[in-house]
C-alpha cells in the first residue's frame, strides 16, 4: 500500500468513511425537512393506501413501476412507519451502495484501488443536480450500477451467467423507472458489435449469444412481474398506468416552454460538469470495449431524460453509472498528480472539484431555512393541521389539486385512486403552464370518469379543493371547468371550512340536504 505522503487526498485508507459521511451531510436536509420532493408524498400514499387494501394500479394509481412503491413500502415498515426517518435513511443507503458498486465495478476492471475510490467519489459528484430527495432514479441507479458490474465480469470473463445476471439487473432498475429500460438496447448493441465485423474464428457466434442472453436476463423480471400482478388481479391497471401512460400519453408537449426547463438544466449540467469534464476526458480515448459501451449507453441515456421535455433535475441522475465509471481514471491521474502540480493550479482544480458540492449543500439548507420544501409549505400545512382537527384518521379525502403534501402532512388516505388529480386535465405540471392556460381540451374524460365511479363507490367523508388557494398553482384549474365533477360535489358535499383559502367539503348525511 502507499504511503501516507504519497498516497492522493481523498483516496487514502479513510476515504470510503469520508465518502459515507459527504454523503449523509449532503443529504441533512432531507432529515430536517420532512418531505423533499411530492414524489416522496406519492411513493409513501401508495404502500399506506395497500396497506389499507387498495388494489395496486386499481385502487391507487401512478405510472411508476412496482419496486419503487415496494422499497417506500419496506422502508416504513422497517421504520415502524416512522416516515420522516425512513425515507431519508433509504435515499442515503441508496446513494452509498450504489457509489460503493460503482467502486468495485472500477476496482475489478483495474485493480487499481484510486481507480475504484475515484468511481465512487464520482457517483456522488455526478448526483450533485439534485437536493436530498429520494426518487426513483436514486434508487434505480443501484440494480443498473450492480448490471454494469455484471456486465463487467461478463466482458472479461466471457461467463453467459454474467450476462444474463446483467439483462436481469437491468431489467430491475427498470421495474424502479421504465426509463431505465434504455439499458437494454444499450447492452445489446455494444455485446453485438462483434457481429457486424469481421473478426476472430466464433466471435460473431459469441456476441449473438450475448445479445440473447442479455435479452433473456431482461424479460425475465417483467415477465415474473407480469405473472405477480395477473395473480394479483390488477394486470390490466399495471399495463395501463406504467406502460401505456408512460409511453403513449405524454401531453406536456405541446404546451411547455423552453424558458421554464432551462433553470433545470443550467442547474443539472452546472452541477455536475466536473464529473462531465472527466467522463469526457476519458471518452477522447476509450481504453476497451466496455469503455465504448459505457459511451454508448451515456449517449442513448440523453433519450429518456429528454422524454416529455420537463427536464427535472433528478432525471439527470440517470447519467450517474457511466459518467463515474468513465470518469474515474482521469480522477485518479489528476488526484496522483495533484501535488506536482503548482499552487495556482491545485487551487484551481480543488475549487473545480469542490464548488458543486458547496453550492449544492449551500442551495439546499437556504431551501430549508426558507421553508421552500413540501413538507414545510405554510398554505399545505395550515391545510392539513385543518384536516386534523375536523376529521378521524379512519376518514378519506378527496383533494382536487396537486399537492399530495397535504395527505401525508395531515396523515389521511386519499378517497379516491388519484393521490393528485393532475391527470384528469392533462396530466401537467402546474410549473410549467402559462398564466391563462385553458387545459379543457386537455381533460381526460375517462380519469373524470374513473374518479366519479370511486366517489360513488367510496363515498369519502372530505373534499378539499385547492384550486381557491392556489397550491402550487392550481388556480389554473379550477372545478368549475369539470363540470361533472363540481355537479356530484354540489349534490353530496356542503362546504364547512375555508384553511389557507382552500374549500373544504363534508359529505351531506343520510336526510341533510345539501346545499341549494
Amino acid at each position: 500500500m502507499a504511503t501516507d505522503r504519497t498516497q492522493p487526498l481523498f483516496f487514502g485508507r479513510w476515504a470510503l468513511a469520508a465518502l459515507a459521511a459527504a454523503v449523509v451531510v449532503l443529504r441533512l436536509p432531507g432529515f430536517a425537512v420532512g418531505l423533499a420532493n411530492l414524489d416522496e408524498c406519492d411513493f409513501w400514499l401508495f404502500g399506506r393506501m395497500v396497506r389499507a387494501h387498495a388494489l395496486p394500479y386499481v385502487g391507487v394509481a401512478d405510472i411508476k413501476p412496482p419496486l419503487t412503491y415496494l422499497a417506500y413500502y419496506a422502508a416504513d415498515l422497517v421504520a415502524l412507519h416512522h416516515r420522516l426517518l425512513a425515507v431519508p435513511l433509504l435515499g442515503v443507503l441508496a446513494v452509498l451502495l450504489t457509489a460503493l458498486v460503482l467502486r468495485a465495478t472500477a476496482l475489478y476492471r483495474t485493480g487499481d484501488e484510486v481507480v475504484g475510490i475515484a468511481a465512487a467519489w464520482l457517483a456522488l459528484a455526478a448526483g450533485l443536480c439534485e437536493g436530498p430527495s429520494v426518487n426513483a432514479e436514486i434508487l434505480m441507479n443501484l440494480p443498473a450500477a450492480a448490471a454494469l458490474y455484471a456486465l463487467a465480469r461478463a466482458e472479461r470473463e466471457r461467463r453467459r451467467g454474467y450476462d444474463l445476471a446483467a439483462g436481469v439487473l437491468a431489467a430491475l432498475a427498470s421495474l424502479f423507472k421504465l426509463q431505465a429500460g434504455i439499458l437494454w438496447p444499450a447492452f445489446v448493441l455494444a455485446a453485438g458489435a462483434p457481429a457486424l465485423r469481421a473478426g476472430p474464428p466464433g466471435s460473431r457466434r459469441r456476441a449473438l449469444a450475448r445479445t440473447a442472453t442479455l435479452s433473456a436476463g431482461f424479460a425475465l423480471p417483467w415477465l415474473a412481474t407480469g405473472l405477480v400482478c395477473a395473480l394479483g388481479g390488477f394486470f390490466e391497471g399495471a399495463l395501463d398506468w406504467v406502460v401505456r401512460r408512460n409511453l403513449f400519453q405524454i401531453s406536456s408537449a405541446p404546451t411547455i416552454s423552453l424558458k421554464a426547463v432551462l433553470p433545470s438544466i443550467a442547474v443539472a449540467l452546472l452541477a455536475t460538469a466536473f464529473a462531465w469534464w472527466l467522463a469526457l476526458r476519458q471518452a477522447r480515448h476509450p481504453a476497451d470495449g466496455f469503455e465504448r459501451g459505457l459511451l454508448l449507453l451515456l449517449g442513448l441515456t440523453v433519450l429518456p431524460v429528454c422524454i416529455g421535455r420537463r427536464f427535472y433535475e433528478h432525471y439527470f441522475l440517470q447519467f450517474v453509472p457511466p459518467l463515474a465509471l468513465l470518469g474515474a481514471p482521469q480522477l485518479a491521474r489528476l488526484a496522483r498528480g495533484y501535488r506536482d502540480l503548482s499552487r495556482p493550479r491545485r487551487a484551481l482544480l480543488l475549487a473545480f472539484a469542490l464548488a458543486a458540492p458547496a453550492a449544492n449543500l449551500a442551495f439546499t439548507l437556504h431551501r430549508a431555512l426558507s421553508g421552500e420544501y413540501p413538507g414545510q409549505d405554510q398554505k399545505a400545512r395550515a391545510i392539513a393541521a385543518w384536516l386534523d382537527r375536523h376529521t378521524s384518521p379512519d376518514e378519506r379525502v378527496f383533494m382536487w389539486g396537486d399537492y399530495s403534501a397535504i395527505y401525508c402532512l395531515a396523515d389521511r388516505l386519499p378517497g379516491t385512486r388519484y393521490m393528485r388529480t393532475t391527470p384528469l386535465v392533462g396530466d401537467f405540471d402546474p410549473l410549467h403552464l402559462p398564466e391563462g392556460f385553458d387545459f379543457r381540451p386537455y381533460r381526460s374524460e375517462r380519469d373524470i370518469a374513473l374518479a366519479l365511479a370511486d366517489l360513488r363507490a367510496n363515498q369519502p367523508a372530505i373534499v378539499l379543493d385547492t384550486s381557491p388557494a392556489d397550491v402550487h398553482r392550481w388556480s389554473l384549474f379550477p372545478l368549475g371547468k369539470v363540470p361533472a365533477l363540481e355537479s356530484y360535489v354540489a349534490r353530496h358535499y356542503r362546504p364547512v371550512g375555508q384553511p389557507a383559502g382552500a374549500v373544504v367539503y363534508r359529505r351531506a348525511g343520510p336526510g341533510e340536504p345539501p346545499p341549494p
